[in-house]
């Protein structure tokens, strides 16, 4: 089964973006021939209107690929729906992170706080600055910023299996009508070489 990060580079393009609108925009094209007629006249050209099989598959395929998207953005985690991966997420999350942010992140994921590494001269009555303190703890935080991403791309099973499955129908259903018409093409290619 996919992680987030992989269901990311697949339903998080911009095409798939846009291929959520597909359903509203084919149901009203397609399904909807006073909307068709409308446009039709407007473009000034007259079509008649006929369902093949192969425009209604190709249809469902988008309508899937627009559902596997929109599952994606709804039930994605934030580290990897707004981060450009492990790496990106722990740049922006760590150059925002002060002491008690950490100490919550910690606790609202359950790990043990690491302890903090202090300044060699304690006790001479200087004062740690945000700055010290990340560049002192730099490898705490990047370990424990990695552990959270880490585990968030593999939580909900669930919705990861069922964005999978359903991005994997959709692109299967969007490629029938070009696989058929491959087939086609060959095929009348090695008869006209006979």
């Amino acid at each position: 089964m996919l992680d987030w990060e992989t269901l990311k580079k697949l339903t998080g393009s911009t095409f798939a973006r846009y291929v959520i609108l597909v359903p509203v925009v084919g149901w009203l094209l397609v399904y909807q021939n006073a909307f068709a007629d409308l446009v039709s006249k407007l473009l000034g050209f007259e079509v008649a209107l006929s369902l093949s099989w192969e425009l209604l598959i190709f249809y469902l395929g988008l309508v899937l690929l627009g559902v596997a998207s929109a599952i994606f953005r709804f039930f994605g985690p934030d580290p990897v729906l707004n981060h450009r991966g492990l790496q990106g997420y722990a740049d922006d999350t760590e150059a925002i992170l002060t002491r008690k942010e950490f100490a919550l992140l910690c606790e609202r994921i359950g790990c043990e706080q690491p302890a903090d590494v202090t300044v060699p001269a304690a006790g001479t009555g200087q004062i740690v600055t945000l700055d010290q303190w990340k560049r002192l703890n730099s490898e705490n935080i990047r370990d424990t910023l990695s552990q959270h991403y880490r585990t968030v791309n593999v939580q909900g099973v669930f919705w990861r299996g069922f964005t999978t499955i359903t991005f994997v129908i959709g692109a299967v259903f969007t490629l029938t009508p070009t696989v058929k018409t491959v087939v086609w093409a060959t095929r009348e290619v090695a008869f006209a070489l006979r």
